[in-house]
């Protein structure tokens, strides 16, 4: 067994894009081939924001504490928090931040799909 770290001391402070008081954690590199190509975890800081940029890939965008938004070209900004995700598809211009922090686990793929049967879908933008 190994035991990894992904917490904010571990991660690089990124400011691509205009992007402020982000740190991301590496969480898990894919072999070539497969369609998972990056998991990571991103430490927002209060006022952070992740730089409006396109997604060179599908994203999903999970928050597991703290609480920000998230916006697509498409549409305004809709708040999000711990327990919901948004999905970004390849191409797409994106940004997000938060006022008081967020963290949030980042997998970038292709063909990303969290639509399940069960799953609790709370708006297409």
């Amino acid at each position: 067994m190994k035991v990894y770290r992904f917490d904010q001391e571990v991660g690089k402070e990124i400011g691509v894009y205009g992007s402020r008081e982000l740190v991301m954690s590496k969480i898990l590199m894919s072999e070539e081939g497969v369609p998972i190509h990056h998991v990571g975890c991103m430490h927002i800081g209060p006022g952070g924001v992740v730089g409006k940029h396109r997604a060179e890939s599908d994203q999903l965008f999970m928050v597991v504490s703290g609480e920000g938004w998230a916006q697509s070209e498409k549409g305004p900004a809709i708040r999000i928090e711990a327990g919901q995700a948004v999905l970004w598809k390849k191409e797409e211009w994106h940004e997000s931040g938060s006022e008081l922090g967020m963290t949030v686990i980042v997998v970038e793929g292709q063909h990303l799909s969290p639509d399940m049967p069960d799953a609790e879908v709370l708006s297409y933008l």
